[in-house]
């Protein structure tokens, strides 16, 4: 099945929110104000004043990820946008403190718009992990999968 070719560059909002609350949008370069992706996540009353400690290490290669090629677009001048013709295989390890914490969807409880995001309606209870290490380690490449 091939990926559709994504050529598109986004920005990242991460802003406090009320009651200690942190709003995440995500928006195109050419329409900063109208975000396709919106989230807010809350503490959780005592449950989210607990903190245990975490590592993905635990799962092994039950957590592995494939990464598909990412095309390059010879034509751009956005030095983010580079690619290789080859999958990537690798067991990212994250390590960190993990607490449960309230996620509250954007619009219509979704958190995307369902055009540059699928419009997913998530679970109200999620983890959070914090003094985050994120060790992606060496890649295995495969021409095929």
């Amino acid at each position: 099945m091939p990926f559709p070719k994504i050529e598109q560059l986004a920005n990242f909002s991460i802003r406090p929110g009320p009651n200690s609350s942190t709003i995440f949008t995500v928006s195109l370069p050419s329409a900063p104000d109208q975000p396709f992706f919106s989230a807010q996540v809350q503490p959780i009353s005592l449950l989210s004043s607990l903190s245990i400690t975490f590592s993905t290490s635990i799962l092994g290669k039950y957590y592995a990820l494939m990464q598909p090629p990412l095309l390059e677009n010879p034509s751009s001048e956005q030095p983010e946008e580079v690619g290789t013709n080859k999958w990537a295989n690798l067991i990212p390890v994250l390590k960190g403190s993990m607490k449960i914490v309230k996620l509250v969807a954007g619009s219509e409880g979704a958190m995307g718009d369902g055009v540059h995001f699928p419009k997913v309606k998530p679970w109200s209870v999620v983890t959070e992990m914090n003094d985050l290490t994120l060790d992606f380690g060496i890649s295995t490449w495969f021409d095929e999968v």
